[in-house]
């Protein structure tokens, strides 16, 4: 589903969506700020 809900997630919530997908971790970390 959707993984950004608002400006940010909070990080526990990217590092979890990281070990599903770790091919995409380095992607989510580096747009962990996502702003719009």
């Amino acid at each position: 589903g959707s993984h950004y809900v608002g400006n940010y997630e909070p990080l526990d919530n990217v590092m979890e969506y990281a070990k599903w997908t770790p091919q995409n971790k380095d992607l989510e970390i580096l747009t962990f700020p996502y702003e719009t």
